[in-house]
């Protein structure tokens, strides 16, 4: 039983102060904790509660742990190969930036402008790294 003088918080400080407050600690670990070796970016698209259009990007390590590092709303933007390949350089950066870590590889499903993205992939002389679908 709680104490009798207990008082919860409520859905407000819940929503917000303290989720605040557990996301910036829960994201300090995650940073400090990847080491500065090699990791696989996934990229995956669905639709939201309110049928948006989303792209989410989280990184896989090499011991199985996987750190969301982005959700993206692509409302007004069509899910093209050159806009996906944006998202993805993108990603790149912001990993290489906050969490040290290089992206070795990019792991998504096989849909038609994803195909398209590899190939775009392949053409690029700067890309260090393999589509993996």
């Amino acid at each position: 039983m709680l104490r009798p003088g207990y008082k919860p918080p409520s859905r407000y400080e819940i929503g917000g102060s303290l989720l605040d407050a557990v996301w910036t600690k829960t994201k300090m670990e995650s940073v400090t904790s990847l080491c500065l070796g090699a990791v696989s970016l996934s990229l995956d698209g669905w639709s939201n509660v309110n049928n948006h259009p989303v792209v989410a990007t989280s990184i896989i390590t090499e011991d199985g742990r996987s750190i969301l590092i982005d959700t993206v709303d692509t409302t007004g933007h069509s899910h093209t190969a050159e806009y996906l390949m944006k998202l993805v350089d993108e990603s790149i950066v912001k990993i290489q930036e906050q969490h040290n870590c290089k992206v070795g590889s990019v792991v998504t499903d096989n849909t038609g402008n994803v195909k398209r993205m590899r190939m775009l992939t392949y053409r690029d002389q700067q890309s260090h790294f393999r589509v993996i679908c």
